[in-house]
């Protein structure tokens, strides 16, 4: 049994414990994502209780936000991390921000039938989609079956959440051979789907340096 009867008088009557029994039966009540708050309440959902995203590191980012509004005079709406899924299998599968479908979009992809590391250690099957915004070209998400997926993943969702775009993506250092040339590979199929150019013209891969001494 919960020892919450003493706080009876301190809460909102009849609206709190409708909330809170809703919770105890396994019921989500509805609640602000940016600051876990729910309605005007002095109650905050965090962690497998408001279901959002049950795993470990977004449970954790749950418990800060939701012991600093706790303690706050005024609750504080909080950005969250790139979203990610990741399945640990062989190859592995991973989903990151938005997935495919959504308007406004291209994607980019690669195969890794022909990947270097790949076939190297005898891994080369899987693909590789990356989501941009056709208006800016920003990333805004992958989903991949791939060798390696869980760190492929990594990157992509650092490039979503630092709102990076096809072209300054292909301007980071990818180490030769590396599984990681795959997500490169979709990143610059995307950029040519993106990227209007006279022929011949190459793909802005580096950034443009300081001319003369």
């Amino acid at each position: 049994m919960i020892g919450l009867e003493g706080l009876r008088s301190e809460w909102n009557g009849n609206t709190m414990w409708s909330y809170l029994g809703r919770v105890l039966r396994g019921s989500r009540p509805p609640f602000d994502p940016s600051t876990l708050q729910v309605g005007d309440l002095p109650m905050f959902l965090a962690g497998d209780v408001n279901r959002r995203h049950p795993v470990l590191h977004e449970a954790s980012d749950d418990g800060r936000i939701a012991g600093y509004n706790a303690i706050a005079e005024k609750p504080s709406a909080f950005l969250r991390k790139a979203r990610m899924g990741v399945v640990f299998t062989h190859p592995s599968i991973a989903s990151v921000g938005v997935g495919p479908g959504m308007r406004g979009t291209v994607t980019g992809e690669y195969d890794y039938d022909d990947q270097g590391r790949a076939v190297m250690t005898s891994r080369n099957g899987g693909l590789v989609r990356v989501y941009a915004a056709s208006n800016d070209s920003r990333i805004l998400g992958a989903s991949l079956v791939s060798p390696g997926g869980e760190h492929t993943a990594h990157l992509a969702a650092w490039a979503v959440q630092c709102g990076m775009t096809v072209f300054e993506m292909l301007q980071m250092p990818y180490y030769h051979p590396t599984l990681e040339e795959g997500l490169r590979s979709a990143v610059r199929d995307a950029a040519r789907k993106l990227l209007v150019r006279e022929e011949g013209q190459a793909l802005p891969e580096l950034p443009l340096g300081r001319s003369g001494p």
